[in-house]
């Protein structure tokens, strides 16, 4: 098993034979912007739509005005992602002769590995919990409010996390795989745009650039997982989970912890208090990965 723990998938990886088809670098780099362009123009029209929807301001909706924060801001926020499947979807079948679907992987194979990474991830996130913390947390909602909002803030963080997955492992990352050998690049590479595409100075202050590495090392494993067991399923089972527990369970305040049942007792932008939170979630990450990659090894032999 462990000699075997950097080996090649048995099966041939169908999503970087799908984006073999066409995989020349200016068609991914055209890819891209066309992704980004689709984000964007998809943003100003869902912000538009839901500023007249909840009867306020264009901008009080796109900056996060205080007067709407809490629950009501955080699922706002959820729910814009729904812009962001917009673009891969369109440019495999533009672009490069894909079939929508081949970006997912195998569907039910990748419907097993994400049921499987979500049960890794909550198994180990659990015993996480004994580590020793600093803080005693803060609780934020009520419970019966809370258990309201639960189903729908489950859909829209699948939704959301579904939707990343897509375009940095389901897209780019099998098409530069599907041109070039080096992991340096199809998997470096998008784990580090993965990471800058969360860079918040303005809200995490000097933090900022720990969140950058933080996602950056979850990138990385979301790349491996990928790669290796040839769906996105574990990527977003464990990236799911991740964030039900980062948005749901214990959160920072701010524009994404409304739905949180407990808020830790820090503020975002305090970096002497919140990179060393931060540090320790990059090393439960590499643990869970680990775990995940075991797991979903051992069902490969199993069904050997």
């Amino acid at each position: 098993m462990i000699r075997g723990f950097f080996a090649s998938q048995n099966q041939p990886n169908l999503m970087v034979e799908a984006a073999q088809l066409q995989p020349a670098l200016w068609r991914v780099i055209v890819g891209m912007i066309i992704c980004l362009l689709t984000y964007v123009l998809g943003l100003l029209a869902y912000f538009y739509v839901m500023s007249h929807l909840i009867g306020t301001k264009f901008e009080a909706v796109w900056i996060g005005d205080p007067q709407i924060s809490g629950p009501n801001l955080t699922l706002i926020l959820l729910g814009s992602f729904v812009t962001l499947l917009v673009g891969p979807f369109f440019v495999v079948w533009l672009l490069h002769d894909r079939s929508p679907w081949s970006v997912f992987g195998p569907l039910r194979t990748m419907h097993q590995q994400f049921w499987i990474a979500v049960a890794v991830f909550s198994a180990l996130a659990t015993l996480s919990v004994l580590i020793p913390a600093e803080f005693a947390l803060i609780r934020s909602l009520d419970l019966k409010k809370w258990l309201i909002l639960l189903p729908l803030a489950l859909g829209l963080i699948a939704m959301q996390t579904g939707a990343e997955e897509l375009l940095f492992r389901g897209y780019l990352q099998s098409q530069l795989a599907a041109r070039f050998k080096s992991p340096i690049i199809w998997a470096v590479l998008p784990s580090a745009l993965f990471g800058l595409a969360h860079f918040a100075p303005e809200e995490h202050g000097s933090a900022a650039w720990y969140l950058v590495l933080a996602t950056s090392v979850f990138g990385l494993c979301a790349a491996d997982l990928t790669h290796r067991f040839g769906t996105i399923g574990p990527a977003w089972g464990f990236h799911f989970a991740n964030n039900v527990m980062a948005m749901l369970a214990v959160s920072l305040p701010g524009a994404l912890g409304g739905l949180a049942l407990y808020h830790l007792p820090i503020a975002a932008n305090d970096a002497k208090a919140i990179v060393p939170v931060i540090l320790r979630d990059i090393a439960v990450t590499i643990v869970i990965w680990l775990g995940i990659r075991f797991a979903l090894m051992w069902r490969e032999n199993a069904h050997r």
